[in-house]
């Protein structure tokens, strides 16, 4: 048993590509004793059935990681028991998930069984046109997101151009050296294994991340792209490329010497790496911006605001405020109509916890939690 360790993630994002999920990765299907993927609509208490059970089993002594919705925080998409090599998760819109291995490692729950149809039809119209808002609150808030992933490259653009390369292999060559020249050599044939994941999301609450709850590894690696003090407007989100290209080249390392990787992707930009985590080595690299800082004070800092020329840059700099200002705009406005769906998605979830039978409900969790309990038993 690993010790009642609590980790907080998001698999899927509101992203500049829209909708964007690493589902697939929450746990390995093939691998994985038993996946519970629960089926029914909003409010008929997805989100309640996972936190209860992930409390009662971590009250046991087991680790647990929550899987936060990134269209509402507080509401769970998934659970994860580790060392039980279980998970329950939400396999209704946007991340439709179906069964794999149907009965020989996944089991639909059905929270459907537990509603009273007829309640429901009471509020068949209200039930679509709130649905369509909500689908056209999404919609505004992908086309604002698209858009502020362009105004982030118009400024990445402004510092490819000064950025010094060298500098930035320098420091990738002399990281990996310090994270893998005292490691054996994986077996040879042993292949390395990335999960990918969010750390952070963009939420109706604004920008969320949970990295102190990820990045718990004794040492941690924090490449620093944001100071007040030397600070250039768009200096965060310009440097991100340098960033990046650092931990791209530690994990596509790590993955080659046959290590487990976890990565963590850009809320806005699922494909860009911002953190990883070798749980074999114990250490972490993180991205350190204006967005997300962990609060850790044992971190070895690596600076990256010397690695462009800021007197070049500075003649941009009218030009980077410009759009710094339009990218806040953006991302607020992106956020606002997030929130706006979400309290529409409160008005129909109404709806559906009314029409409930909660106690059978109830019944249906305890079952399953026992039956997680009793396999763990066995294990």
């Amino acid at each position: 048993m690993a010790g009642n360790i609590e980790r907080h993630i998001f698999a899927g994002g509101n992203t500049g590509l829209g909708f964007f999920s690493y589902y697939d990765y929450i746990i390995n299907w093939e691998e994985a004793e038993r996946i519970y993927i629960l089926k029914g609509g909003p409010g008929v208490g997805k989100s309640t059935f996972m936190k209860e059970i992930a409390s009662e089993i971590s009250e046991k002594g087991y680790s647990v990681e929550y899987f936060h919705c990134s269209s509402d925080s507080s509401s769970l998409d998934g659970v994860v028991f580790k060392e039980l090599k279980v998970a329950i998760v939400d396999g209704t819109a946007p991340h439709v998930i179906d069964p794999r291995y149907p009965g020989a490692v996944d089991v639909i729950i059905n929270l459907g069984d537990f509603w009273n149809t007829d309640k429901i039809k009471k509020h068949r119209q209200e039930i679509i046109e709130k649905r369509r808002e909500i689908k056209k609150c999404f919609d505004r808030a992908y086309r604002y997101l698209k858009a502020a992933s362009l105004i982030y490259e118009d400024i990445s653009a402004y510092f490819k151009n000064y950025i010094y390369y060298d500098e930035i292999d320098r420091i990738s060559n002399e990281l990996s050296g310090m994270l893998f020249s005292n490691q054996e050599v994986k077996k040879e044939g042993r292949e390395g294994k990335e999960r990918r994941l969010f750390a952070g999301a963009i939420t109706p609450n604004g920008l969320e991340n949970y990295l102190e709850s990820i990045l718990t590894t004794s040492k941690v690696y924090k490449l620093q792209i944001y100071n007040e003090k030397y600070k250039i407007s768009g200096e965060s989100e310009g440097l991100k490329t340098a960033a990046e290209k650092i931990l791209t080249k530690i994990r596509d390392n790590a993955l080659e010497k046959g290590y487990f990787v976890e990565s963590f992707y850009c809320a806005l930009f699922p494909e860009k790496i911002e953190h990883i985590v070798i749980p074999e080595l114990d250490v972490s690299v993180t991205t350190a911006n204006k967005f997300h800082n962990i609060r850790r004070h044992d971190c070895e800092i690596i600076e990256l605001n010397k690695l462009y020329d800021k007197k070049v840059l500075s003649r941009y700099r009218d030009f980077l405020t410009e759009d710094e200002n339009e990218l806040k705009l953006l991302l607020n406005t992106a956020i606002n109509s997030i929130k706006v769906a979400k309290s529409y998605h409160h008005e129909i979830e109404k709806y559906y916890s009314s029409s409930m039978d909660f106690e059978k409900l109830k019944q249906q969790r305890e079952d399953i939690k026992n039956s997680i309990i009793r396999d763990a038993l066995v294990v």
